[in-house]
């Protein structure tokens, strides 16, 4: 008789489990079912009907990204430190997962570029510098199987692993250091109930990154203010040049 295989889980691991099970269901039903399909001030031009739910993927995807490569970096950072192995371990498995949601990101976005802009790609700051962001996961994956040793697989790693994490930022702020067609920040930690409540993708996103310590903030246009009743920004690309429809 095989001897039964023992379970790597614990009760806290199948907890959270279920709990992120019935979290993702509550989520869903949310973003596909309870909010209501956008429209704009002027519907000719600004109402994306049921196209913006993309949204309600797009930017969950994007935080988890940058929270990944957070664990990457402080788990290299650890184990620079501690020279232990368990943090190696849990940097190398953050930083599939960053990889795994940093190609979902630009996936997502390219749909919502070709909805809103009329483009799948523009070398926009944030787009390249997410793309970047996705090199530098992958080189990080490559590295560890290349380096067969395991002490210098974790030292390279780790610096690595700071490195990815030090492209986050520039990330987020890319959209306020250089000006492009992606709008300005949707996350700040800058909030008021107005700016919570305005949108239907900040009501689903309320509950998705609370645990952050973080709010939603409906954009700007780019360049312009929001007229009553605009939720976003659609931009459409002339000549290379991005105009602002409110």
């Amino acid at each position: 008789m095989t001897s039964p295989i023992a379970s790597t889980s614990s009760r806290g691991s199948r907890a959270l489990g279920i709990a992120t099970v019935i979290g993702l269901a509550v989520y869903l039903l949310f973003a596909l079912v309870f909010s209501p399909a956008d429209s704009g001030s002027d519907a000719s031009v600004n109402a994306m009907g049921q196209l913006v739910r993309i949204m309600y993927v797009h930017v969950p995807v994007a935080i988890t990204c940058f929270l990944a490569f957070a664990v990457t970096a402080f788990g290299g950072v650890m184990w620079l430190w501690k020279k232990s192995e368990a943090w190696d371990l849990l940097a190398a498995a953050s930083a599939q997962i960053g990889v795994l949601f940093t190609a979902l990101t630009l996936i997502t976005g390219s749909i919502w570029g070709k909805i809103a802009w009329g483009t799948w790609w523009e070398w926009d700051a944030r787009l390249t510098s997410t793309a970047l962001l996705f090199v530098i996961g992958c080189g990080y994956l490559a590295l560890r199987r290349v380096i067969t040793d395991p002490i210098r697989r974790a030292r390279y790693s780790a610096i690595v692993g700071v490195l990815a994490f030090l492209d986050v930022p520039i990330v987020h702020y890319s959209v306020d250091w250089w000006r492009g067609l992606h709008q300005p920040a949707t996350i700040t930690l800058r909030f008021s109930q107005a700016d919570v409540m305005s949108t239907p993708l900040n009501e689903v996103q309320v509950g998705h990154i609370s645990d952050a310590g973080v709010m939603t903030k409906t954009p700007d246009c780019i360049g312009q203010d929001l007229p009553a009743g605009a939720n976003y920004c659609i931009v459409r690309p002339v000549a290379r040049n991005a105009q602002a429809l409110c």
